[in-house]
């Protein structure tokens, strides 16, 4: 499969709370975009700042889903590439960095938008 994907980690505006009783935070999305299509493939809340294996899973998890292997990933945060790089060497995905994410950034304006105007409110997201 040759397939080409942006993947970013964006901060998301709003805390979250994953049970009642737990202390609301401040999550990432994680965001996968098809840079033929420009579809998101894949987009999820994840609680980033724990440790790299919290990036690992949450990448693993969406490898699953798509069951398939993407031959390249496009990312802009060095620090998250590196983060992923056991997983990506072993899978054998090449690591393209970019200054910008454009489909990503395109897919988070749009996102933030609906939000702002309570598109999304009964959304889950």
């Amino acid at each position: 499969m040759h397939q080409e994907l942006e993947i970013g980690f964006v901060p998301f505006p709003e805390p979250v709370q994953d049970h009642p009783r737990q202390r609301p935070y401040l999550p990432f999305m994680f965001i996968a975009i098809d840079t033929e299509s420009k579809l998101a493939v894949h987009h999820d809340l994840i609680h980033l700042h724990q440790s790299a294996e919290i990036i690992q899973e949450a990448f693993m998890q969406f490898i699953a889903q798509l069951d398939a292997l993407p031959s390249v990933i496009l990312m802009d945060d060095v620090a998250r590439a590196n983060d992923l790089k056991p997983v990506t060497d072993k899978l054998e995905i090449h690591v393209n960095l970019v200054e910008e994410l454009e489909e990503v950034y395109l897919f988070t304006e749009e996102m933030m938008n609906a939000i702002e105007d309570g598109l999304l409110n009964d959304q889950p997201f």
